[in-house]
């Protein structure tokens, strides 16, 4: 049976802001590695589906911005349909990572 299958990367637990309401400080500056990431998404997209989605989260996720853009690129060249996203407070986004997505 085709399905859609979703995928969540937690790219990084860092932050650029320190709000006053948020629920976790952000302080370990953890990145996952390519490698992580790859693994994961490999095993999931190994079977067959109709569409995929990858999430990008954080802290800011857009704090590892080496590693989505090495994700997009990898899954681009291997897998089909899939689809990205990230959830971000938009203060790192520029037109140069903004593009890259289109």
């Amino acid at each position: 049976m085709k399905k859609l299958i979703k995928i969540t990367l937690l790219v990084t637990e860092d932050c650029n802001l320190n709000c006053t309401y948020c629920y976790k400080p952000y302080k370990d500056k953890k990145h996952m590695d390519l490698q992580t990431a790859i693994s994961i998404i490999d095993k999931e997209l190994s079977c067959e589906y109709e569409r995929g989605l990858i999430s990008f989260l954080g802290g800011e996720p857009f704090l590892n911005y080496k590693l989505i853009k090495q994700v997009v690129e990898y899954v681009s060249d291997r897998y089909q349909n899939v689809t990205f996203l990230a959830f971000t407070n938009g203060t790192l986004i520029k037109v140069s990572t903004a593009g890259f997505f289109e």
